[in-house]
């Protein structure tokens, strides 16, 4: 009986941080969308603001991914099969390295075919 309460508070617990984590991601995300309809006539402000964009979008994924690892433990997880394009993940993984390659003087090439998705 102690252990299905403790794993129903690390449950309630786990979906009460990834609440408070989201709200405020959530809020950075939404300033990036706003700022990157404003920066138009700043190119190189816009690739700052879509990294950074990007970079809380990831961070959005990964306590998404946290929440269905917890889902699969309680066996309340449900599949759902989602559609994208490897071409909008290969871009958005180089433009999150691209800045610490820059950091390092390595030059980041992004080769792939967006007509192969």
């Amino acid at each position: 009986v102690r252990v299905k309460e403790l794993d129903s508070l690390k449950s309630r617990w786990i979906r009460t941080v990834s609440h408070e984590l989201r709200t405020p991601l959530n809020g950075v995300t939404g300033v990036f969308q706003l700022l990157r309809k404003k920066a138009v006539e700043y190119p190189d402000s816009l690739s700052l603001i879509e990294t950074g964009n990007n970079a809380a979008q990831t961070l959005l994924l990964y306590i998404s991914d946290l929440l269905d690892y917890f889902q699969l433990q309680s066996g309340s997880f449900k599949i759902s099969p989602v559609g994208f394009k490897i071409s909008e993940v290969l871009n958005k993984v180089c433009s999150l390295i691209a800045l610490k390659c820059s950091d390092r003087e390595i030059t980041l090439v992004n080769k792939h075919d967006e007509n192969e998705d």
